[in-house]
């Protein structure tokens, strides 16, 4: 009986280099249609995509520290900012709002958004789903 998926697995291995290249290629002129796909199958399996995440940085702590890292590196005005309005929220200088500051929303996963890094206490309390928005658009 001809068995599909060791058929495939074994082309794979015996031309890995081609099917990579095919497959970058195909990536390279379809970035829109690949990015409106994972929103989709991210807004549809939010769990299980979360789920997945949170496991792999538990199982993989040294990866996800490398990552923070070249985060903060690439980006240090982003993480003074971010350190010093946590260190001011611990010792009370700064509290949270109570809710999200747009319009109709009552959600309380408040996040500060710096519309100024160079203005660390300067923030915007807006929730998570709001804060990713501003940041996407």
């Amino acid at each position: 009986m001809f068995d599909k998926k060791e058929y495939r697995k074994n082309y794979y291995l015996k031309n890995r280099d081609k099917v990579l290249a095919k497959s970058k290629e195909w990536y390279q002129g379809n970035k829109e249609h690949k990015a409106a796909y994972d929103l989709e199958y991210y807004k549809n399996n939010k769990e299980r995509v979360d789920e997945r995440s949170r496991k792999y940085r538990n199982d993989h702590p040294e990866i996800s520290l490398e990552c923070l890292r070249r985060a903060r590196a690439k980006f240090p005005e982003k993480d003074r900012a971010r350190h010093i309005l946590n260190y001011q929220i611990e010792k009370g200088e700064i509290t949270k709002s109570c809710s999200c500051i747009i319009e109709g929303c009552d959600r309380t996963d408040l996040h500060g958004h710096h519309n100024d890094y160079n203005k660390p206490l300067e923030v915007d309390w807006v929730c998570a789903k709001h804060h990713h928005e501003i940041h996407t658009l």
